[in-house]
C-alpha cells in the first residue's frame, strides 16, 4: 500500500492551518518523549515505546494531511529523501549542515 492511499480528504469545515498545527504538535510529542527517555530512562525506550509509537503515528497522519492539502505524493517525497541521503552517503557527507552537501 502506498502512503498516498492512506491520505484522506479534509473537510471544508476544518481550519486550513490545522494540518500544520497538528504536525508541529505531533513532532513536539516525539521530541518530548525522546527527551524524557534520554533524561530519565538512560536511553532505554522500552517503557515509552507505546507513547513514541502513538506520537509517530500522529506525525504520519498530520504529514499525510499536509501532502493531501498540497497535492504532493508522499511516496515521491519519501523516495526523493532516500535518494538524497544515499547520494550524501556515497560522498561521505551525511554529517554537517547545508542543503547542498
Amino acid at each position: 500500500m502506498k502512503f498516498a492511499d492512506l491520505a484522506f480528504q479534509l473537510t471544508d469545515r476544518e481550519d486550513k492551518r490545522s494540518c500544520y498545527v497538528k504536525l508541529t504538535l505531533a513532532a513536539g510529542e516525539v521530541a518530548e518523549t525522546v527527551k524524557k527517555v534520554l533524561r530519565d530512562d538512560g536511553g532505554d525506550f522500552r517503557a515509552k515505546k507505546p507513547r513514541l509509537r502513538k506520537a509517530l503515528g500522529e506525525c504520519l497522519r498530520a504529514w499525510l494531511e499536509v501532502c493531501e492539502r498540497h497535492k504532493l505524493d508522499p511516496d515521491d517525497i519519501a523516495l526523493g529523501n532516500i535518494i538524497k541521503l544515499r547520494k550524501r552517503a556515497e560522498k561521505g557527507k551525511l554529517q554537517g549542515d547545508g542543503d547542498n552537501r
